[in-house]
């Protein structure tokens, strides 16, 4: 997935002033990034990457705006990184943790005006 660095629309194919993000975590980064909770660098993690433990983790801008909370079972790891290690790694969980990450950036209050 690409996105616009400008508004943080979903773009089809890349192009200058745009950047790519995995499919997966794609709406929740443009969601955070609207509200302006800035992003640096994101994972949605990787089934069957061979890595273990598999985790999925979001970057903030360094001096950026991060959320109060965090969506339940990620936790930060470092100054602006977030992350959520998951079980077993499979696709099936993999979708739901996004999905449900994608509900809480939805639910976030906005940092701009």
């Amino acid at each position: 997935m690409y996105i616009t660095k400008n508004g943080y629309k979903e773009i089809l194919s890349p192009s200058e002033g745009c950047i790519e993000v995995d499919d997966l975590i794609g709406p929740a980064i443009m969601t955070l990034n609207r509200k302006g909770y800035h992003t640096a660098f994101s994972c949605s993690g990787h089934a069957d990457s061979g890595h273990s433990p598999e985790i999925a983790y979001i970057q903030f801008e360094f001096g950026g705006m991060t959320p109060e909370t965090l969506p339940n079972g990620w936790n930060w790891v470092c100054d602006g990184q977030m992350e959520h290690q998951y079980e077993k790694g499979t696709q099936e969980e993999i979708t739901a943790v996004m999905n449900d990450l994608s509900s809480w950036a939805a639910e976030l209050p906005n940092t701009t005006k």
